[in-house]
């Protein structure tokens, strides 16, 4: 978290006394210390310590890259090294869903349960996005922890929606996840991977059903190396086991490119 302890600067999260920085999202302000958020985030420091930046002069960053709710949560991290409660992610992740879900006038009630249960995945890739742009490497870490952490309790635990949750997904979830992950693919830079393979950890437990999804194949098309991923994943956790999952062949479904793409051969399921 830096050279400055978490549990002093948690104290200064709401004692403004000598805050010297202002930082204005979706018409928000937020008063905070330079010397806290300056620490943690090299982009930050960059911009209120050259003169050459309007920041430096004016005391004050106009926040860009996301909306003062997922801000908030980011505010939090700088100061504590915490990305918030259970309940308070959960909160955010709802209230995502639901501004999607009006943008979205023509999407179904089913749709929007679906989503639902994806929703934490679309609060931390909103979270990772915000701290690849400011370059914050500590939080983008547990951002992929938290991820597997909380987010994959919502694959593998029962619900009241599908009494046999963990026997069989629904395949527009798995649809709703497929967006997910090309959300990940567009946030985060090439040469990042925590976040993917985050994602693909989620899977664990369901390539079998996955493998034999529309949004597989999807995938396999837009995110091939997250497809790749799951796949090397899944072969690493069976191997020297005996018992095989009821995996269609792999050949049968991925076919290897000259450059080293991957195509979905849409006739073998």
């Amino acid at each position: 978290m830096g050279s400055l302890s978490a549990s002093w600067t948690a104290a200064l999260l709401n004692d403004k006394k000598y805050a010297d920085l202002t930082m204005i999202c979706d018409g928000k302000s937020y008063t905070v210390h330079k010397a806290v958020v300056c620490s943690r985030s090299p982009v930050l420091a960059a911009a209120c310590g050259n003169v050459v930046y309007e920041e430096t002069t004016s005391g004050t960053v106009e926040v860009t890259v996301t909306s003062h709710r997922i801000f908030e949560l980011v505010l939090k991290f700088l100061y504590t090294g915490s990305l918030g409660t259970y309940e308070e992610r959960t909160s955010r992740a709802n209230e995502l869903v639901w501004s999607q879900s009006t943008e979205s006038s023509c999407e179904d009630d089913a749709t929007r349960t679906y989503r639902s249960v994806n929703a934490p995945l679309l609060l931390f890739i909103r979270l990772f996005q915000v701290a690849d742009y400011y370059q914050i490497d500590h939080m983008k870490t547990e951002v992929c922890k938290e991820l597997k952490l909380t987010a994959g309790l919502y694959w593998i635990m029962s619900s009241p929606t599908w009494p046999d949750w963990g026997k069989e997904i629904p395949n527009r979830l798995f649809e709703c996840f497929a967006d997910i992950v090309r959300e990940a693919f567009e946030v985060s830079p090439p040469s990042e991977h925590r976040l993917q393979e985050a994602l693909a950890d989620l899977l664990e437990y369901h390539v079998a059903q996955f493998v034999k999804s529309d949004a597989f194949l999807g995938l396999a098309q837009d995110c091939p190396t997250f497809v790749q991923a799951v796949m090397s994943q899944e072969l690493a956790r069976l191997n020297g086991q005996s018992a095989l999952h009821d995996l269609p062949a792999f050949g049968s479904i991925l076919t290897s490119q000259s450059d080293g793409t991957v195509v979905a051969e849409h006739g073998s399921r």
